[in-house]
């Protein structure tokens, strides 16, 4: 049984893979290099979970907090960001892979975007990270006070390759995404349910 849900892990975590790389290959068709480097940071991001899965008393769930502090703290000190500082308020609990994985995956491109996009020239800044239950699910809200969204962009209907993924992303675990629009920076909210398993 434990032999075949690791197959069964393998197999979605291959799709989504693929899932991902079809989306960024359609936008970087004539800069290969880019996929490549897009690739390889998701890819970390699901080794973490794996890591952190293998830690856990448990071979299906996540410490959703020191999952997500840790993938912060690792992506900042891979990529940049000392001018940013990283904000977290997240509950601690556990979470099914099948929601972490792509919960970890929406992380992971929002953090990229803010410390590529949000502070050009190393202005200094903020990002906030908040994961909180309510109403018998979970919300997850991450904000910036950087340059901010286009005003009239509709993040559900962009066909932007970092808003894409985040509409796959967040139709796989029964979610909504929504742009809070605020007066200055950006601020993303994705609410999703839980499943009867991780209540």
């Amino acid at each position: 049984v434990l032999l075949k849900e690791v197959h069964h892990r393998v197999k979605n975590n291959l799709q989504i893979i693929l899932s991902l790389l079809n989306i960024d290959y359609n936008f970087n068709k004539d800069n290969p290099e880019t996929t490549i480097w897009n690739t390889i940071n998701r890819i970390n991001s699901m080794a973490f979970i794996h890591d952190k899965t293998y830690q856990s008393n448990s071979m299906d769930y996540v410490n959703v907090r020191d999952y997500i502090v840790s993938e912060s703290s690792q992506i900042f000190s891979l990529y940049g960001g000392s001018n940013i500082n990283l904000h977290t308020d997240i509950d601690s609990m556990e979470l099914n892979m099948d929601i972490i994985t792509p919960l970890g995956l929406m992380i992971n491109e929002l953090i990229l975007n803010t410390i590529k996009y949000a502070f050009p020239g190393d202005s200094k800044g903020y990002l906030s990270i908040k994961l909180k239950r309510s109403d018998g699910g979970m919300f997850l809200n991450v904000c910036d006070d950087g340059v901010g969204l286009p005003y009239d962009l509709d993040i559900n209907s962009s066909n932007s390759l970092g808003m894409t993924i985040l509409q796959n992303l967040t139709s796989q675990i029964g979610g909504e995404l929504i742009d809070l629009k605020p007066s200055k920076g950006s601020s993303i909210l994705i609410k999703f349910p839980l499943n009867l398993s991780d209540d």
